[in-house]
């Protein structure tokens, strides 16, 4: 090699050398898993960032609200993360191109389009061309849980529709059981959205919900949804309408409760409490919602960062989509994989069956997001507001309570 190729290699090679240096290899990471099973579950995410020679700083902040407060304080004050839990803010950063980081040399390498449902491929994806998320799992929302010893108590089998639903609750009433656990503003949401899935179908709910569908939300379906919303609150316990969804668990497993509708999220509770798949509760599709599948994902974002850790990131998007990671997290978290082609053998019935339904309904079409995530803040929380008022008031009538959704729905 001649002199002067030597000193261009060395040039090479330092200039290399100080890239690399000046990359950093540390990653911010903002979340909101602080406590019990969710910081368990964080954990083993911290596990596959270190095995891909990640350092992640983790940077907890409690309360869902509070770290998106954190999250946009710190984009606006250009000191992004290099990741961020989210569940519906991609459309609020989608407009900002230069501030994301494109991960598409990941997707391209772990082929996300095929590993993908289309619903989750086309949400992590800013501008309809890069990828700016990874998505981690799928909490399926549309579950009944069911104390399994009060139904056979009852002589009952558990509802596939809403007619045998409402025949069991009367059955569990005149027995002096409590039919149905109700709650909070996040309980009274979950359950109306359900049920307007069941009557309204697949399709239907999301022209509606997400699109605001003027003819769907004036016809007769949508009545039927506020009258048998309005039938389903006449079984519960209206002492418990300020109750986060976890109390409305301990009612169940405490055998004082028949039914809870919730995201799979709350299987936690039974099972900290020593219950047994199908010996003490069951875990099955809400009344009418077997072929369909509502889901709320949880993602991380990724940023461009003030001190380029780049290199870092990448590896971590990377370590978060491998399938050993997906199912090591889902594992603790109750919730099942992102991707498709996950080995489930570790994972417990509820989980099968969920996982199952998720990858049916992503081919079939019938994979419907949490709809929370595709309307703006100011028309989600209008028609929220709607079902709140609605079974505040017991003299509304359906009408009335459609009526007011469909203009609700009109918000921006």
């Amino acid at each position: 090699m001649t002199l002067s190729l030597k000193l261009i290699a060395l040039a090479t090679s330092l200039l290399l050398g100080s890239y690399a240096f000046a990359q950093s290899n540390t990653v911010d990471v903002l979340h909101w898993w602080t406590t019990g099973g969710t910081a368990a579950a964080a954990a083993k995410l911290k596990e596959a960032a270190k095995a891909a020679g990640v350092e992640w700083k983790d940077v907890a902040v409690a309360g869902n609200e509070n770290q998106r407060t954190l999250l946009r304080t710190r984009v606006l004050k250009g000191d992004a993360p290099g990741a961020a839990q989210l569940v519906t803010d991609i459309a609020i950063y989608a407009d900002q191109r230069d501030q994301l980081l494109s991960l598409n040399v990941i997707a391209k390498e772990q082929n996300w389009e095929k590993v993908l449902p289309p619903v989750i491929n086309d949400y992590v994806k800013a501008w309809g061309r890069d990828y700016v998320a990874v998505p981690l799992n799928a909490h399926r929302l549309s579950v009944m849980f069911t104390n399994t010893k009060l139904l056979k108590q009852l002589g009952a089998k558990t509802p596939t529709n809403w007619e045998e639903f409402f025949a069991v609750a009367d059955k569990a009433k005149a027995a002096g059981i409590t039919p149905f656990a109700w709650g909070n503003r996040q309980v009274t949401t979950i359950t109306f959205d359900q049920i307007a899935m069941s009557v309204l179908g697949p399709q239907n709910f999301k022209q509606a919900f997400n699109n605001g569908d003027e003819k769907i939300l004036a016809s007769k379906d949508m009545t039927k949804v506020f009258e048998h919303f309005r039938r389903l609150a006449n079984y519960a316990d209206k002492s418990q309408q300020t109750k986060p969804w976890v109390e409305g668990a301990q009612g169940v497993v405490q055998g004082k409760i028949l039914f809870q509708i919730m995201g799979d999220w709350a299987k936690s509770e039974y099972v900290r409490a020593g219950m047994k798949i199908n010996d003490d509760f069951t875990c099955t599709p809400v009344p009418g919602t077997a072929k369909s599948y509502q889901f709320i994902p949880d993602a991380f974002l990724f940023f461009k960062t003030k001190n380029d850790s780049s290199a870092a990131q990448l590896k971590l998007a990377r370590a978060l989509m491998d399938k050993s990671t997906q199912e090591a997290f889902n594992l603790v978290k109750g919730s099942v994989p992102a991707r498709n082609d996950v080995d489930m053998s570790k994972f417990d019935e509820c989980a099968k069956k969920s996982y199952s339904d998720f990858n049916a309904a992503g081919k079939a079409g019938t994979l419907v997001m949490f709809w929370g995530t595709q309307a703006s803040a100011p028309r989600y929380a209008a028609m929220t507001d709607v079902v709140m008022e609605y079974f505040a008031k017991p003299e509304m009538t359906a009408e009335q309570g459609r009526a007011k959704l469909a203009a609700a729905s009109k918000a921006n």
